[in-house]
């Protein structure tokens, strides 16, 4: 089980719970989530991207800590929510 990071302050912000963000985490749809390439401080390095039942998706860096999720505030087809380019499945 991944661990859930201490994104606590943006999470709700985004219109997201830590009860979502949980079930994201707990139940990712395996055919949108995979491990995508690193920006800024974790350029070079594999995040991994976990999207849910309902296309809201959570990015995770390599310790397992929540660093970015979608905008729940905003309708999914918009282009704060488009995730970032699967460069392998999930593992």
């Amino acid at each position: 089980m991944v661990a859930k990071g201490d994104g606590r302050e943006y999470i709700g912000h985004k219109g997201h719970t830590v009860e979502q963000i949980d079930d994201i985490i707990a139940n990712p749809r395996p055919d949108l989530s995979g491990f995508v390439e690193g920006r800024g401080r974790y350029k070079g390095q594999d995040m991994t991207l976990l999207t849910g039942q309902d296309g809201h998706w959570v990015l995770l860096d390599p310790d397992g800590n929540v660093i970015a999720v979608s905008n729940r505030n905003v309708p999914l087809g918009d282009n704060e929510n488009t995730p970032r380019d699967i460069i392998r499945p999930l593992e």
